[in-house]
């Protein structure tokens, strides 16, 4: 019954479930949505991954912050993305989810080719100070993502490949242990 709603990545059968196009719908998804559907989710899969957006302040991230056991924050090689980020993250901080930040992963983005304007270095360093540096990944640019499809690995540069599984790797160290483990 799941399976009807989603659909699937021929390569990697990654089922997804998307959300209501925002622009064209006058049914936007809402807390009670979440509240429904999270314990639906979580009979059929072992992991649930949402994109949210940028709505932090709203009910319907309430209710996925409380279910949520990990977050990962992505921000773009930006002064302002990352002044947003800086921004989030003490506001995760001062509303009751310190202990979430402890299994945040932060991505910072290059989305654009050549040289940031910020010096990403610095803002890793000072980032390390609230979430774990081993959990702060930056991702190169890399024009197969930029043009905003599907991803196909193959497509992606070496480097990039190379940081996204690192990335997905460090997102499976999340994932509660089992008896034996």
């Amino acid at each position: 019954d799941v399976r009807a709603h989603t659909s699937q990545n021929k390569l990697s059968r990654l089922e997804v479930l998307t959300g209501p196009d925002f622009a064209r719908t006058e049914m936007p998804l809402l807390r009670d949505d979440v509240e429904v559907l999270m314990p639906i989710l979580k009979e059929h899969y072992s992991l649930v991954l949402m994109d949210t957006g940028t709505g932090l302040k709203t009910n319907l991230m309430t209710s996925i912050l409380r279910q949520s056991r990990a977050l990962v924050v992505v921000s773009s090689a930006s002064i302002d993305a990352l002044e947003e980020t800086q921004v989030t993250l003490e506001w995760l901080r001062n509303n009751g989810y310190q202990q979430l930040l402890e299994t945040t992963i932060l991505v910072i983005n290059h989305t654009q080719r050549g040289k940031a304007n910020i010096d990403v270095d610095k803002a890793v360093e000072q980032f390390s100070r609230q979430i774990r540096a081993e959990r702060i990944f930056v991702l190169p640019f890399d024009s197969h993502i930029q043009e905003g499809k599907e991803i196909t690995l193959e497509l992606l540069s070496a480097k990039s490949r190379r940081r996204y599984l690192e990335l997905a790797a460090c997102i499976a160290d999340l994932f509660p242990k089992v008896a034996g483990d």
